[in-house]
């Protein structure tokens, strides 16, 4: 389940709750959205379950290669089952024995709408409605009104989106 929805593009754009003319477009603009943020930052905001699979370095505790946690769905050290674990910051420890040989950890990561970081979302907000706005000016890159002249971004995602992306790079 995607973490923005219709509505939340329809506010920053300041259109109407019953004005249904581009529901269709920034509908189908979330799910890319949030997948070119999750690309461009090598991470998964979204709910998604993933499995580290390892050779064991006797130590009791392991970093995920994926964050943030939200569960441990399953431990197994050659091939037997382990729930003496604890999960803390994207690190899981084990109470009572070591990470040795073929190691499985299968999670889950990822954001709700309720636990989603405010300016996270709003990247994705603003990512959304860019590429929106954009339509009309695809392949402009100024154009002359009067004695105006107005100079469009030609990028896929603007600065000051990256900016806001700064704390969820990966960070390995």
């Amino acid at each position: 389940m995607d973490f923005i929805i219709l509505e939340d593009l329809k506010i920053y754009l300041n259109i109407g709750a019953d004005d249904t003319t581009s529901d269709y477009l920034l509908t189908s603009l979330i799910a890319p959205a949030i997948k070119f943020v999750e690309s461009y930052c090598q991470r998964s905001f979204v709910i998604r379950e993933f499995t580290d699979r390892f050779t064991g370095t006797f130590c009791d505790f392991h970093v995920l290669n994926h964050y943030p946690a939200n569960s441990i769905l399953e431990i197994s050290i050659d091939g037997v089952k382990t729930n003496d674990y604890s999960l803390e910051d994207d690190i899981v420890y084990l109470s009572e024995k070591d990470f040795c040989g073929k190691c499985i950890v299968k999670y889950e990561v990822g954001y709700t709408a309720d636990n989603i970081p405010a300016d996270l979302k709003q990247a994705c907000i603003e990512l959304a409605c860019f590429w929106y706005k954009k339509k009309d000016t695809l392949d402009l890159a100024s154009k002359n009104l009067s004695q105006q002249t107005t100079t469009h971004i030609n990028k896929d995602m603007p600065e000051f989106i990256k900016a806001k992306l700064i704390n969820y790079e990966a960070k390995f």
